[in-house]
């Protein structure tokens, strides 16, 4: 079951948004393992979509253009198991060749959520943004909290 986690739930003046569209950020993440204290995040992807008032989705930009998020991540191993390489379809060898550290994915995706909240504000009106995801609590949020521990400690 995905679970909503919201990122802004009021307006400007402080009034509830619930009559207004909302930005639903989708994000998934890949990564070498289920451990949290050993697992490293190998991608992070996301999707913006605009629920409607009326139910329908939207892209957030006028232009229908999709604002679609994926960046790899070089994990600390060396060799990424084959068992991971399977399942996700992320080779090694692409990891070192397009996979940026941690924090610069952290920041680039900072920066990508930024642009997808300002656009469906200025292009849509949205003021809400929701974060969606699966098993977030459970899995993704601390594994996130855990590499940044890890990375900050090296």
């Amino acid at each position: 079951m995905e679970q909503l986690v919201p990122l802004g739930r009021e307006g400007p003046s402080g009034s509830s948004t619930s009559d207004s569209s909302i930005l639903c950020i989708f994000f998934d993440l890949e990564t070498t393992g289920l451990h949290l204290p050993f697992a490293e995040v190998i991608e992070l992807a996301s999707v913006a979509r605009v629920l409607s008032m009326g139910g329908s989705w939207e892209q957030p930009g006028r232009d229908n253009s999709p604002m679609v998020f994926r960046t790899l991540v070089a994990p600390s191993c060396k060799k990424l198991p084959k068992k991971i390489e399977r399942i996700t379809g992320i080779s090694g060898a692409s990891l070192a060749e397009h996979g940026v550290d941690f924090h610069s994915a952290l920041s680039l995706w900072n920066t990508w959520l930024r642009a997808a909240a300002e656009r469906a504000r200025n292009e849509r009106g949205v003021r809400d943004v929701w974060l969606v995801g699966h098993n977030v609590f459970d899995y993704d949020l601390p594994l996130l909290l855990a590499q940044d521990l890890r990375v900050r400690r090296r």
